[in-house]
């Protein structure tokens, strides 16, 4: 059987070859897509996508309303006294197809203050940005909203099996959070151990040299270490005032 639509395709794009929409491009281009389709068949491919009128209407209310209740939300705690302590979640799917994955994942992006840092196909696991990581129960009311958001996805585009896998019970467990403070104090880490290897570099290169221009170099070079130190220092110390 033939796949009509991938012979209208090939027929525009052999028209769009030849530059000149006419009766014989047209006709030339619908018989070389047939003998095409008909010399090597394409298997079918079913990439789990199922329209359901219902459940697309209840995702796009749900998106509204969430997109609504999430941007009053995000501006209270921009003008509430803070500071607020970030958090990045990882949120474990019940789903695993790639196209229940990748539709959870931007309609989550979608909504304000829900950006999705990492996609882990491997696992199904969504890595997500929560603003108030200090209330655990933020981080707990932003899982189940990516597990509602995912049932909903599911019910609207997803298989019959995507829909039972969507309506199992939520993983129980403590959720993986990871805090800006953390990913920080491991980022100055990282430098401060850089600075001190590449300093180790050029204590050897100013004493071993072995011309004086190798020397020069390396002061050169042992000057802006320092600077990058006292960098690394201020960041540390959250004070900007001894940077340069």
């Amino acid at each position: 059987m033939l796949d009509l639509p991938l012979v209208a395709w090939l027929t525009a794009i052999w028209i769009l070859l030849w530059g000149t929409l006419s009766w014989a491009n047209l006709v030339n281009g619908i018989v070389v897509a047939v003998c095409l389709c008909l010399a090597f068949p394409l298997p079918a491919v079913d990439i789990g996508l199922r329209l359901r009128p219902l459940g697309i209407l209840r995702l796009a209310v749900y998106l509204l309303y969430d997109m609504f209740s999430s941007s009053v939300e995000v501006t209270r705690q921009i003008f509430a006294k803070g500071p607020y302590h970030a958090a990045v979640v990882a949120v474990p799917l019940r789903v695993r197809s790639d196209l229940m994955l990748t539709a959870t994942a931007v309609a989550v992006s979608n909504v304000p203050g829900g950006s999705v840092i990492e996609v882990r196909r491997s696992t199904a696991t969504l890595f997500l940005h929560v603003l108030d990581a200090d209330d655990p129960g933020e981080i707990e009311s932003a899982r189940r909203q990516v597990w509602r958001m995912e049932e909903l996805v599911a019910r609207a585009f997803g298989t019959a099996e995507d829909i039972a896998h969507a309506a199992r019970p939520y993983r129980k467990g403590t959720p993986a959070v990871t805090t800006l403070h953390d990913v920080e104090e491991a980022l100055l880490t990282a430098s401060l151990v850089m600075i001190l290897v590449a300093g180790a570099l050029l204590l050897y290169r100013i004493w071993y040299g072995p011309s004086m221009l190798d020397r020069a170099v390396a002061l050169d070079v042992a000057a802006a270490l320092i600077v990058a130190g006292i960098g690394v220092k201020a960041a540390h110390d959250g004070d900007g005032s001894t940077s340069p």
